[in-house]
């Protein structure tokens, strides 16, 4: 079956496109970042992600992601984007992973703590580390 029509993958492109277009009733679309789509996607789907975790199926979110955060990432952000622009595609590709790995570990605690935050009040906890982290360098 071809990808794109696949039920699933066409379920999934809708919740996205949903998630994408509620972000922009509050922020403008350039505005709007691939993790502040995966958040709120997750935010909405709590019930679904602590169900994956307690039957441990969780790992199956994880290789759907390293497969479209990837794609999504070519999709939205320009080549000429000047936070890319030093670096060759190979390296974006282990930027990508890298920030995935940093995504998926935060979601799971997040939803080991029963997902009692907002995607802001996380949001604001990790631009509050990373501002202080911007100290020590």
């Amino acid at each position: 079956m071809n990808p794109s029509q696949n039920p699933s993958a066409i379920r999934s492109k809708k919740e996205i496109t949903d998630t994408l277009l509620q972000l922009m009733n509050t922020y403008s679309y350039n505005d709007i970042t691939v993790k502040q789509i995966i958040f709120t996607f997750c935010f909405q789907n709590q019930e679904l992600l602590i169900k994956l975790r307690d039957n441990n199926l969780i790992h199956l979110l994880l290789h759907k992601w390293n497969i479209f955060i990837p794609m999504m990432h070519n999709q939205i952000v320009s080549p000429n984007y000047p936070l890319f622009r030093s670096f060759t595609s190979e390296q974006i590709d282990y930027i990508i992973a890298f920030n995935i790995g940093a995504i998926w570990n935060v979601i799971m605690k997040w939803i080991e703590y029963d997902m009692k935050e907002s995607p802001e009040q996380i949001k604001a906890t990790l631009l509050k580390y990373l501002s202080n982290l911007m100290l020590f360098t």
